[in-house]
Order: structure tokens, then C-alpha cells, then sequence
């Protein structure tokens, strides 16, 4: 329902003997790798990792005839948006949330590439979305093992323990020749007016981790279930992914599971969340001159929707939310499930300030009970607001990168970027430079934050993005917006009858310091991300 925390990695500046000792390890690993030289070379667009937000731009671009090049470091796409198997998922968590690449050094698991991987973890294999690729002419196959022969390994040791000599000099000339590879590369920039600007990043967003398990192997098959990474996502019917979606024609490649019912924890236990006119009238809570006053309400939604609310002034839109309700006359019994169930306020509303950022104002509000509204039978078979698709978020990226595919973009996993080539006169982005030494050449490049903050020494376009990854970096050193996050795996529902809900938990209601709110999303096997039973 909400984004995940933000994490933003830090831009450093090495010398020039320091970025050509970090770009030889990794020409050393992607060469035993045998990764691919990717022609073309000049691109109208680069994408770095194939998160939620890279692929939307991807495919956009694509779709209106440029030239896009997409690369990612990891094996499978999605990045940290990807959903795993529980296996894989416990070794992320177990690793403090740092995705394998297949080149983390040597005293990290790595997981290689099989070609036919399954990254959802249930059935829905991604080989046939590689053939369909690779016969478009679209994408770069690479190996699927990688080869680490012993004639390579830098300690030269053999079986018996015995140090071999010719190992030792084949694995020194080895590294010279990339040595002098990285220096005719430099020479080559520089003729023309470029230099390469080494790029470090940490690509785990967090911390403190806790695993209450003692072993994964009790729970069934790992590849029975299918772990989103950054936190289960549901998509308003409505909502403006939904409209992408459908009109990219990414939606050809996944299937959804409507959310089969809204729950809101009160006084009373587990209240459940009216998503239409027949459930207010149904609600036995209420009196009949209190579901009048609801209805009411309702429709003064939908004509604020419409532009039709004419009773209501700048003054009343920007009061906070929760006295809003009060002024509607609304029970005072469903004021928390208006603003945290269906408005999806983050933070406690009744004691409201003018001042506070977390404080939601009422035309936020009642644009968020609009949506929700329009939401509400926009499909025939999805019964409430919220959609999910099967087998996990991560489908949702894997969809608009075989998009992009067909509309020409170029996809290649498994391809670290080690630096940015930069224009030095101008101080302008002009291309990557991949593991391989291989420099690519593009005026625009998307990414995310989260991989690497932009240099502040870069012109006019990057101003804004170096701007916004300072600004994340801020406030995730103080702290702002943290999120705790727990993946349970129970052996029954929440709500019988039901697998597919939404659980809100209202701030102080389960204790009075705790003025977030939490939301519990719960799937079951009809979503095909774990087995029957759980």
C-alpha cells in the first residue's frame, strides 16, 4: 500500500589508481563470467537495475521508438522489488537485506544464473521470457553457470595444497593484461574529452534484522512460495499503475487476485471495512440516522471528485482530515476507519496539528476516499478497491520489461556498472562503463537513489535528481521515515473464510507510544505465493 523506506547510497570520489584497482576485480569476475560485449554501443536512454520505476521509464521509452539499453547487476529481475522463493528470501534476510549479485566477493553465497531460474518461486518460469527475448532480438543471453576453473583462483593452490607456480604467473599476466586493458580504455576517454567517475554502492535498504525461525525446510517446498522484498503492494483498481498497466499492454503478461475483504482492529476486535452502499446499509453497528449522515458524506466524495462539491471552500479542504469528519457530523465509530483504512493515513489523526507534515489535510483526504470510491467495482471480478497480482510484485517489473522487449529496448542481467563516463568540460552524463571495461554511450540515464546518489558536479537535467538523493539521504540519516517490517508464515487466517485481507491497525491501538499506523496484508494460496494450508 505505501512505498518502502528509502535508502541512499553514497557517491565517493577515488583516485585514479584506486578506480582502476576496483574496475580490474570486477573486469577479473565478469571476465570469468564470460558476460557478453553489447553492440550496439550509443543508446538514446540507459536504465541501471530493473526496480518498479526503471521498468515504467524502460518501457515508456521504448514504446515511442528510442533506443534503450537496461542493465542490472543481479540475475533475475526486479532487483529489491523482486519476489523470492523462501529459501532465496532467508538468505537475503539472513544477509541483512543485501541482494547476491553473481559478483559479491567470494566470502558472500553467490547465486548463478540458470537460464530457466524461476525468480517467483511457483511455476511461472522465467525461460520462456528468455527465448521470447532472445528470438526478438532483444536480449543478451549469458551463461548460465559461473565457471571459476582453478587455473584462475589468485591463491593458486591445488587439491593437495601444493602451490603452483605457472597458476601464480598465468593469474599475474592474467591481471596485467586488464590492467593495460583499463589504461587504453582511460587513454581512449580522454581523446574524447571524457573521463570515467567510479560509482560504490550498498544495495541494502535495512537493518536490524531478526529471523524467528529454526529453519525454512518445515514450512515445505521453497519454491512453493513467492517473498516480495519491498513489502506486498496492492494496486487500487482505479489507481494510475492499474490505467499504466493497461494502456502499455503490460497487463497481457499478469493475472490479479482482488483483496476478498478490508479489516479495521477496534474495540471490538477485527470491524470490517464498508466498500459500498449495500455494506453500510448491511452494517448493523450503525444507526439509521448515522448511515444517513455516511451516505451523505459519500456522495459529497464523489461530486468533490466530479468538481461538483460547490459547498466547499479553500478554508474547509485545508483543515486537517479528522476535524473535517467531525464538521460532517460522520460517528465518531468510523472516523478511524475513514482515515486509515480507506484515506490510508500513515499517521495518528485525532490529535492534529495545522503544522505537522504527518497531519493529512482534507482535500488529500477526500481525494483518497475518491479513489478508493472509484475503485469499488471497477472490475467484475474483484470485489473491493484493491488488486495483487499472483504470484507476487516482483511480476510486475518481469511484465513491463518483456514490454519494453517487444518495443526493441535491449535487456541484459548480470552486468554491473562500475562507472559514469562524464563529459569533462561540460560536467555532463555521457554513458557507463560496464564490468567488462566496455564503455556504453548514451546523453540520459535513469536509475534509482537507491543504487547511487547522481554527482552533485553534474549540469542542469541531474540537478534535481542530485537534489532529491541528498534530500532522501537526509532524512534517512535522521531517521524520519523508517519502517518496520515482519513476513509471517501462519498455518490459518486471520478471518475465516477469507485468505486474501488487509488488516489496519490504528495508531494506539494496540499500544498507546505507537502513533503509526500498521498494516498486516495477509495471502494465502489462491495469490500462488506460498502452498496450500498456509
Amino acid at each position: 500500500v505505501r512505498t518502502p523506506p528509502l535508502f541512499c547510497c553514497v557517491f565517493c570520489s577515488h583516485t585514479h589508481r584506486e578506480r582502476l584497482d576496483r574496475e580490474t576485480e570486477l573486469v577479473k569476475k565478469a571476465a570469468m563470467a564470460d558476460l557478453p560485449t553489447i553492440h550496439p554501443t550509443s543508446f538514446d536512454l540507459i536504465v541501471l537495475g530493473t526496480g518498479l520505476p526503471q521498468c515504467i521509464v524502460a518501457a515508456a521509452a521504448a514504446s515511442v521508438g528510442r533506443s534503450v539499453l537496461h542493465l542490472d547487476c543481479c540475475d533475475f529481475y526486479g532487483s529489491h522489488w523482486a519476489s523470492l522463493p523462501l529459501t532465496e528470501f532467508s538468505d537475503w534476510a539472513a544477509s541483512a537485506g543485501v541482494l547476491a549479485s553473481p559478483f559479491t566477493s567470494s566470502s558472500q553465497p553467490v547465486r548463478a544464473a540458470d537460464g530457466a531460474r524461476d525468480v517467483t518461486g511457483v511455476g511461472r518460469r522465467l525461460n520462456g521470457f528468455h527465448d521470447d527475448l532472445v528470438a526478438n532480438g532483444s536480449c543478451v543471453a549469458v551463461n548460465d553457470q559461473l565457471r571459476v576453473d582453478a587455473e584462475h583462483d589468485s591463491d593458486g593452490v591445488l587439491e593437495n595444497g601444493v602451490a603452483s607456480s605457472n597458476a601464480q604467473e598465468a593469474t599475474r599476466n592474467r591481471a596485467n593484461e586488464i590492467r593495460e586493458r583499463s589504461l587504453r580504455l582511460e587513454a581512449e576517454l580522454a581523446e574524447l574529452g571524457m573521463e570515467a567517475v567510479g560509482i560504490v554502492s550498498d544495495r541494502s535498504w535495512y537493518s536490524n534484522f531478526k529471523i524467528c525461525e529454526n529453519g525454512v525446510e518445515s514450512l515445505g517446498p521453497s519454491r512453493n512460495y513467492s517473498i516480495d522484498l519491498a513489502s506486498p503492494k496492492l494496486l487500487f483498481c482505479g489507481g494510475p499503475l492499474v490505467d499504466l498497466l493497461l494502456k502499455s499492454e503490460a497487463s497481457k503478461y499478469l493475472e490479479f487476485k482482488g483483496l476478498e475483504g478490508s479489516y479495521v482492529w477496534t474495540a471490538h476486535g477485527l470491524t470490517p471495512v464498508p466498500s459500498s452502499r449495500a455494506d453500510v446499509f448491511k452494517d448493523r453497528s450503525l444507526s439509521p440516522v448515522e448511515k444517513r449522515y455516511l451516505m451523505r458524506f459519500f456522495k459529497l466524495v464523489m461530486d468533490y471528485a466530479t468538481g461538483n462539491a460547490t459547498t466547499l471552500g479553500e478554508e474547509d479542504l485545508n483543515m486537517p482530515f479528522a476535524e473535517f469528519l467531525k464538521h460532517q457530523q460522520l460517528p465518531s465509530s468510523i472516523h478511524a476507519i475513514i482515515l486509515y483504512a480507506i484515506a490510508l493515513a500513515d499517521y495518528d489523526q485525532e490529535q492534529h496539528s495545522y503544522a505537522s507534515s504527518t497531519t493529512m489535510n482534507a482535500r488529500d483526504g477526500l481525494q483518497g476516499l475518491a479513489l478508493y470510491l472509484s475503485s469499488v467495482g471497477r472490475f467484475s471480478n474483484a470485489n473491493g478497491a484493491f488488486l495483487y497480482p499472483l504470484y507476487g510484485q516482483g511480476e510486475l517489473p518481469q511484465a513491463l520489461s518483456r514490454r519494453a522487449a517487444v518495443n526493441g529496448a535491449l535487456h541484459v542481467l548480470r552486468m554491473p556498472v562500475s562507472s559514469l563516463l562524464i563529459d569533462k568540460e561540460r560536467q555532463a552524463f555521457r554513458g557507463v562503463r560496464t564490468a567488462l571495461g566496455q564503455s556504453l554511450f548514451s546523453q540520459k540515464l535513469v536509475t534509482s537513489p537507491l543504487l547511487f546518489s547522481v554527482p552533485r558536479t553534474l549540469n542542469s537535467s541531474t540537478a534535481d535528481i542530485s537534489e532529491c538523493s541528498s534530500r532522501m539521504s537526509t532524512d534517512h540519516d535522521q531517521s524520519t521515515w523508517k519502517v518496520a517490517r515482519g513476513v509471517c508464515v501462519t498455518d490459518g487466517s486471520l478471518w475465516p473464510g477469507q485468505s486474501t485481507i488487509l488488516v489496519v491497525f490504528p495508531p494506539r491501538s494496540l499500544d498507546a507510544q505507537i502513533t503509526s499506523v500498521i498494516r498486516a496484508l495477509q495471502f494465502g494460496s489462491n495469490a500462488l505465493v506460498c502452498p496450500e494450508g498456509k
